[in-house]
């Protein structure tokens, strides 16, 4: 199913390229396994999610490219992310992830905070 999400990855990016900045690029979202909800909302304000030409599918799997390679292993098992479901994945991440947050109480009023309650 993954197997082309490199390809994918470098199509998507190479048509938004003023949107998604490659992943360990500078400006580039990237998630360590702290900060979940803001590595989150600013996947989603970058990520090409509205493009015509882009499918919500591969966002989704080019979500993985975005995290070390740890993460990236336990991104790609959760059920969410291979059903390709961006609401159930932003839940499932904060429900594994959201403990780890530096600053959660900065972050109590945002808006996919709340959502993601």
């Amino acid at each position: 199913m993954d197997s082309d999400i490199p390809g994918l990855l470098a199509e998507a990016i190479t048509k938004h390229r003023n949107a998604m900045p490659l992943p360990n690029t500078p400006g580039a979202p990237s998630f360590h396994g702290i900060d979940v909800t803001t590595f989150l909302y600013k996947y989603e304000t970058l990520a090409p999610f509205t493009a015509t030409d882009v499918t919500e599918s591969s966002v989704i799997a080019m979500l993985a490219y975005y995290c070390t390679e740890e993460i990236r292993e336990t991104v790609m098992v959760m059920r969410s992310y291979t059903d390709r479901d961006w609401a159930a994945l932003k839940k499932e991440m904060l429900d594994v992830f959201r403990l780890s947050d530096n600053r959660p109480d900065s972050l109590v009023y945002t808006r996919l905070y709340l959502e993601n309650l």
